[in-house]
């Protein structure tokens, strides 16, 4: 019994010195072959997909929320102002919403979906031609 315990003992202390000791013991020089190496932020656990449904002032809002995360999207006219803002469920995988901006203002909106951690935010430019037609020549 004594020997059973003093096997356990030397197998807990060898476990202990393992796992506090580095890897790689010596001054950082000594790995150069990993310098050129840079730490790269993993891409957002949901995606954003806006598209313009042909010449309309419509833009169709797509989220993928393959990280099973609660999200909130806000969207945000070009004084900063709400204009619209929602919560996606964890359980929804993809997320689909139309926002008509044929009688909005012109400017710059923000549309941003977060997880409280992580966020994605896109611009949207609203700006309106007007083109006139005199005999062959179009004026922009």
């Amino acid at each position: 019994m004594t020997h059973l315990v003093k096997s356990v003992a030397v197998l807990f202390t060898a476990i202990a010195v393992s796992a506090t000791a580095p890897a790689f013991a010596g001054p950082k020089s000594s790995l150069p072959y990993l310098s050129h190496l840079k730490v790269m932020s993993a891409p957002p656990s949901f995606k954003v997909h806006l598209t313009q449904a042909g010449m309309e002032e419509i833009l169709k809002l797509q989220i993928e929320n393959a990280g099973r995360k609660r999200l909130t999207v806000k969207l945000t006219d070009p004084d900063g102002n709400t204009q619209d803002v929602f919560n996606v469920s964890k359980d929804m995988y993809r997320t689909n919403k139309p926002y008509n901006f044929s009688s909005a203002d012109e400017g710059i909106y923000t549309l941003e979906v977060t997880d409280g951690v992580e966020k994605v935010r896109k611009q949207i430019r609203l700006r309106r031609t007007t083109v006139l037609t005199v005999g062959n020549v179009t004026i922009e």
